[in-house]
């Protein structure tokens, strides 16, 4: 797994030998990327963050600041090693924030406006948290008008009637499918 583009191209990111933790493949990172288009200048926060490669792909792309959100602790250590790697690439500090809480903690701790959140649920959990996140209105109100949820789940998931987001782009990825959704206004 590695940083696949932007000023911290071709840096290897470390996964951790946690069976949870499932990093997102180079193929997957770089649709979604294009799909995304350009986070320059984009608060993003990286929800159930994992080892960080989504975030960290973004602050390569020149994100203006990061916050990755994992509730695990000895998983947010992956991420810090990862991210060290990738600031000292930039040599910039302070525009990532490491938070171990949850995603519904971490809406009041963010000060923060997001343009992009990326959501990749663990997989156990992944509809449940997916349908979750579609309907809560903490979120919804906390995000900018023009925010995009890219959000990862099973090709099973049927989002709920009562969504607070209008998807606008499905790609499938064999077993994965992201769905990008904007905000409803």
């Amino acid at each position: 797994m590695r940083i696949i583009g932007g000023q911290a191209r071709g840096i290897r990111l470390d996964a951790g030998s946690q069976e949870a933790v499932r990093p997102t493949t180079d193929r997957i990172k770089e649709t979604l990327f294009n799909i995304l288009g350009s986070v320059a200048d984009c608060v993003v926060v990286d929800l159930f963050a994992g080892s960080g490669s989504l975030g960290l792909e973004a602050l390569s792309r020149g994100a203006e600041k990061v916050y990755f959100v994992e509730q695990d602790s000895r998983t947010c250590r992956i991420i810090k090693q990862n991210l060290e790697k990738v600031e000292k690439s930039l040599g910039e500090n302070g525009r990532a924030e490491i938070m171990a809480c949850s995603y519904s903690q971490a809406v009041h701790r963010i000060a923060a406006t997001p343009q992009i959140i990326l959501a990749d649920p663990p997989y156990a959990q992944r509809c449940l948290l997916a349908t979750e996140l579609l309907e809560n209105e903490k979120i919804a109100q906390w995000a900018s008008e023009d925010c995009i949820l890219a959000l990862e789940h099973t090709q099973e998931f049927v989002p709920p009637d009562n969504t607070l987001w209008t998807p606008f782009r499905t790609k499938d990825f064999g077993l994965t499918t992201f769905t990008f959704w904007e905000k409803n206004v």
